[in-house]
């Protein structure tokens, strides 16, 4: 049965990740991330590259457990991502990097599974 973009579009996968000795949980949808955004992303000027992973983020993400200081979840936005530190992105990316590596020993097919 063939497969439609919409259906590529709308998958989402769950992750987990260790931060500060917390368990963080986001949900992001693979299907965002396109070559047009990946170029986006590669297109930042020097010294911008945390504002464009804060860009691409904002249109990757669907959600997370991430709280404001009154215990209030915080909306994923690119305005709260642009005052995140720097290593709490690094570990979403590391975090998303890790679920969308292929094994080495999967050899040359690949199997996707929501």
């Amino acid at each position: 049965m063939p497969i439609r973009l919409a259906d590529l579009r709308k998958e989402t996968r769950s992750i987990t990740f260790e931060f500060l000795g917390e368990t963080v949980h986001v949900a992001y949808s693979p299907g965002a991330f396109t070559p047009e955004l990946e170029a986006e992303a590669n297109a930042a000027e020097p010294g911008h590259q945390l504002g464009a992973l804060a860009k691409m983020f904002a249109r990757i993400l669907a959600s997370w457990d991430v709280m404001d200081d009154d215990g209030q979840p915080l909306p994923i936005t690119l305005d709260t991502l642009m005052v995140m530190p720097a290593k709490f992105l690094g570990a979403i990316m590391k975090a998303l990097q890790d679920d969308t590596t292929v094994p080495k020993e999967s050899g040359g097919s690949f199997a996707a599974s929501s």
